[in-house]
Protein backbone atom coordinates (compact mmCIF):
# COMPACT_ATOMS: atom_id res chain seq x y z
CA UNK A 1 0.00 0.00 0.00
CA UNK A 2 0.97 3.50 -0.64
CA UNK A 3 2.83 4.95 2.33
CA UNK A 4 1.07 6.08 5.59
CA UNK A 5 -2.07 4.66 3.83
CA UNK A 6 -3.10 2.60 7.08
CA UNK A 7 -2.90 5.86 9.39
CA UNK A 8 -4.26 8.02 6.89
CA UNK A 9 -7.32 6.00 7.09
CA UNK A 10 -7.82 5.40 10.06
CA UNK A 11 -7.67 9.30 10.78
CA UNK A 12 -9.84 9.92 8.16
CA UNK A 13 -7.52 11.65 6.14
CA UNK A 14 -7.42 9.15 3.10
CA UNK A 15 -7.88 10.81 -0.17
CA UNK A 16 -10.37 8.88 -1.13
CA UNK A 17 -13.69 8.79 -3.09
CA UNK A 18 -16.69 11.36 -2.57
CA UNK A 19 -14.77 13.73 0.21
CA UNK A 20 -13.20 10.12 1.98
CA UNK A 21 -16.57 8.65 2.49
CA UNK A 22 -16.11 5.58 -0.63
CA UNK A 23 -13.21 3.36 0.22
CA UNK A 24 -12.03 1.46 -3.21
CA UNK A 25 -9.60 -0.63 -1.85
CA UNK A 26 -8.26 -1.94 -5.13
CA UNK A 27 -7.23 1.45 -6.03
CA UNK A 28 -4.58 1.60 -3.08
CA UNK A 29 -3.51 -2.15 -2.62
CA UNK A 30 -2.43 -4.73 -5.28
CA UNK A 31 -5.12 -7.78 -5.31
CA UNK A 32 -2.30 -10.01 -4.23
CA UNK A 33 -2.30 -8.85 -0.74
CA UNK A 34 -1.69 -10.58 2.06
CA UNK A 35 -3.54 -11.20 5.21
CA UNK A 36 -1.91 -9.31 7.29
CA UNK A 37 -2.47 -6.42 5.13
CA UNK A 38 -5.90 -6.55 4.71
CA UNK A 39 -6.15 -6.50 8.71
CA UNK A 40 -4.20 -3.81 8.86
CA UNK A 41 -6.96 -1.97 6.90
CA UNK A 42 -9.94 -3.31 8.71
CA UNK A 43 -7.72 -2.83 12.19
CA UNK A 44 -8.05 1.64 10.77
CA UNK A 45 -11.64 0.90 9.43
CA UNK A 46 -12.44 0.52 13.42
CA UNK A 47 -11.27 3.98 13.98
CA UNK A 48 -12.27 5.75 10.60
CA UNK A 49 -15.80 7.22 10.88
CA UNK A 50 -15.72 9.11 7.91
CA UNK A 51 -16.07 5.74 4.88
CA UNK A 52 -19.76 5.28 4.52
CA UNK A 53 -19.05 2.55 1.46
CA UNK A 54 -16.40 -0.14 0.82
CA UNK A 55 -15.65 -2.11 -1.85
CA UNK A 56 -13.09 -4.69 -0.73
CA UNK A 57 -13.81 -7.54 -3.41
CA UNK A 58 -11.33 -9.60 -5.55
CA UNK A 59 -8.40 -10.31 -2.63
CA UNK A 60 -7.92 -14.12 -3.46
CA UNK A 61 -4.48 -14.54 -2.06
CA UNK A 62 -5.67 -12.00 1.66
CA UNK A 63 -9.04 -12.54 2.34
CA UNK A 64 -10.45 -15.95 4.01
CA UNK A 65 -12.68 -16.32 7.01
CA UNK A 66 -10.63 -14.23 9.10
CA UNK A 67 -10.95 -11.30 7.29
CA UNK A 68 -14.49 -12.20 6.53
CA UNK A 69 -14.96 -12.23 10.60
CA UNK A 70 -12.85 -9.02 11.13
CA UNK A 71 -15.19 -7.00 8.60
CA UNK A 72 -18.19 -8.27 9.98
CA UNK A 73 -16.48 -6.39 13.50
CA UNK A 74 -16.01 -2.93 11.42
CA UNK A 75 -19.89 -3.07 9.96
CA UNK A 76 -21.33 -4.03 13.49
CA UNK A 77 -19.86 -0.25 14.25
CA UNK A 78 -22.46 0.90 11.96
CA UNK A 79 -21.16 3.59 9.93
CA UNK A 80 -20.36 1.27 6.60
CA UNK A 81 -23.85 1.12 4.97
CA UNK A 82 -22.71 0.17 1.34
CA UNK A 83 -20.49 -2.87 0.79
CA UNK A 84 -19.33 -5.09 -2.62
CA UNK A 85 -17.47 -7.92 -0.63
CA UNK A 86 -17.21 -9.95 -3.78
CA UNK A 87 -14.95 -12.48 -5.80
CA UNK A 88 -13.13 -13.26 -2.60
CA UNK A 89 -13.33 -17.01 -3.38
CA UNK A 90 -11.28 -18.49 -0.53
CA UNK A 91 -13.97 -18.11 2.20
CA UNK A 92 -16.13 -20.66 3.49
CA UNK A 93 -19.49 -21.70 3.16
CA UNK A 94 -19.61 -21.60 7.67
CA UNK A 95 -18.12 -18.43 7.77
CA UNK A 96 -20.76 -16.90 5.30
CA UNK A 97 -23.68 -18.45 7.44
CA UNK A 98 -21.53 -16.57 10.65
CA UNK A 99 -21.63 -13.29 7.87
CA UNK A 100 -25.41 -13.11 7.27
CA UNK A 101 -26.96 -14.35 10.83
CA UNK A 102 -24.78 -11.22 12.08
CA UNK A 103 -25.79 -8.88 9.07
CA UNK A 104 -29.05 -7.30 11.14
CA UNK A 105 -26.66 -5.92 13.62
CA UNK A 106 -25.21 -3.93 11.05
CA UNK A 107 -25.79 -0.53 9.16
CA UNK A 108 -25.41 -2.69 5.43
CA UNK A 109 -28.51 -1.41 3.48
CA UNK A 110 -27.21 -2.29 0.03
CA UNK A 111 -24.38 -4.75 -0.62
CA UNK A 112 -22.92 -7.30 -2.88
CA UNK A 113 -21.25 -10.95 -2.62
CA UNK A 114 -20.47 -13.18 -4.91
CA UNK A 115 -23.24 -15.54 -5.35
CA UNK A 116 -21.02 -18.95 -6.04
CA UNK A 117 -20.71 -19.23 -1.95
CA UNK A 118 -24.40 -19.70 -1.30
CA UNK A 119 -25.47 -22.37 -4.31
CA UNK A 120 -27.53 -25.01 -3.12
CA UNK A 121 -28.23 -22.06 0.26
CA UNK A 122 -30.89 -19.67 1.20
CA UNK A 123 -28.12 -17.24 2.14
CA UNK A 124 -28.15 -14.81 -0.46
CA UNK A 125 -31.88 -14.14 0.40
CA UNK A 126 -31.14 -14.01 3.41
CA UNK A 127 -28.75 -11.75 3.34
CA UNK A 128 -30.80 -9.48 0.94
CA UNK A 129 -33.46 -9.70 3.57
CA UNK A 130 -31.56 -8.17 6.55
CA UNK A 131 -30.64 -5.58 3.84
CA UNK A 132 -33.39 -5.03 2.87
CA UNK A 133 -34.93 -4.81 6.34
CA UNK A 134 -32.48 -2.32 7.12
CA UNK A 135 -33.02 0.10 4.10
CA UNK A 136 -36.76 0.34 5.35
CA UNK A 137 -35.09 1.24 8.90
CA UNK A 138 -32.98 4.00 7.92
CA UNK A 139 -30.46 3.16 10.71
CA UNK A 140 -27.70 5.75 9.22
CA UNK A 141 -27.75 9.18 6.96
CA UNK A 142 -26.73 8.41 3.16
CA UNK A 143 -24.62 10.85 2.05
CA UNK A 144 -25.79 11.86 -1.10
CA UNK A 145 -22.21 11.86 -2.72
CA UNK A 146 -22.17 8.33 -1.90
CA UNK A 147 -25.21 7.31 -3.12
CA UNK A 148 -23.94 8.84 -6.71
CA UNK A 149 -20.54 7.12 -6.21
CA UNK A 150 -21.78 3.66 -5.62
CA UNK A 151 -22.35 0.78 -7.93
CA UNK A 152 -21.97 -3.02 -8.25
CA UNK A 153 -24.54 -3.80 -5.76
CA UNK A 154 -27.71 -6.00 -5.85
CA UNK A 155 -29.80 -3.14 -5.93
CA UNK A 156 -28.35 -0.05 -6.35
CA UNK A 157 -28.91 3.23 -3.48
CA UNK A 158 -31.27 5.44 -4.82
CA UNK A 159 -31.10 9.50 -4.54
CA UNK A 160 -34.05 10.74 -2.34
CA UNK A 161 -36.66 11.92 -4.44
CA UNK A 162 -36.23 15.56 -3.15
CA UNK A 163 -32.68 15.33 -4.53
CA UNK A 164 -33.13 13.70 -7.98
CA UNK A 165 -33.90 16.98 -9.82
CA UNK A 166 -31.36 18.83 -8.19
CA UNK A 167 -28.39 16.52 -8.83
CA UNK A 168 -29.73 15.72 -12.46
CA UNK A 169 -32.01 13.06 -11.98
CA UNK A 170 -32.34 9.13 -12.17
CA UNK A 171 -30.22 9.56 -15.68
CA UNK A 172 -27.27 11.44 -13.75
CA UNK A 173 -27.46 9.10 -11.24
CA UNK A 174 -27.11 5.69 -13.71
CA UNK A 175 -24.18 7.40 -15.13
CA UNK A 176 -22.08 8.30 -12.19
CA UNK A 177 -22.71 5.46 -10.95
CA UNK A 178 -21.55 3.08 -13.49
CA UNK A 179 -18.73 5.59 -14.20
CA UNK A 180 -17.52 5.68 -10.68
CA UNK A 181 -17.96 2.07 -10.18
CA UNK A 182 -16.16 1.11 -13.21
CA UNK A 183 -13.08 -0.27 -12.39
CA UNK A 184 -14.32 -1.32 -8.91
CA UNK A 185 -15.18 -4.67 -9.56
CA UNK A 186 -15.23 -7.74 -12.51
CA UNK A 187 -18.83 -8.26 -11.70
CA UNK A 188 -21.17 -7.02 -13.80
CA UNK A 189 -23.30 -3.87 -12.39
CA UNK A 190 -26.39 -5.31 -11.38
CA UNK A 191 -29.45 -3.11 -10.84
CA UNK A 192 -28.66 0.89 -11.59
CA UNK A 193 -29.57 4.30 -10.38
CA UNK A 194 -32.54 3.00 -8.59
CA UNK A 195 -33.56 0.07 -11.32
CA UNK A 196 -34.21 -3.62 -9.74
CA UNK A 197 -31.19 -5.67 -9.77
CA UNK A 198 -32.37 -9.41 -11.01
CA UNK A 199 -34.84 -11.09 -8.89
CA UNK A 200 -35.64 -8.07 -7.37
CA UNK A 201 -39.14 -5.66 -8.15
CA UNK A 202 -39.13 -1.68 -8.85
CA UNK A 203 -38.94 -1.18 -5.08
CA UNK A 204 -36.38 -3.23 -4.01
CA UNK A 205 -38.05 -6.30 -2.73
CA UNK A 206 -36.93 -9.85 -3.96
CA UNK A 207 -39.62 -11.08 -5.98
CA UNK A 208 -39.02 -14.91 -4.28
CA UNK A 209 -39.41 -13.60 -0.91
CA UNK A 210 -41.08 -10.46 -0.66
Amino acid sequence: PPPNFSPRLANNTLDCDAGGKVLRLKRFIKSNAGPLVINAVLDALKTNTKIEALYIQNFEDGFFDEQLERLTEVLKLKRIWCLNVGENFRTTLNAWKQFAEALPETAVSHMYASEHHFIGTDLKNQMKDAIRETRKANIIPHSLEVIMNCGNMWYNPKLPKWAQDIKGGAAALIARQQAASADSSVCAIQGRGGEPAPGEDKKGEDKKTA
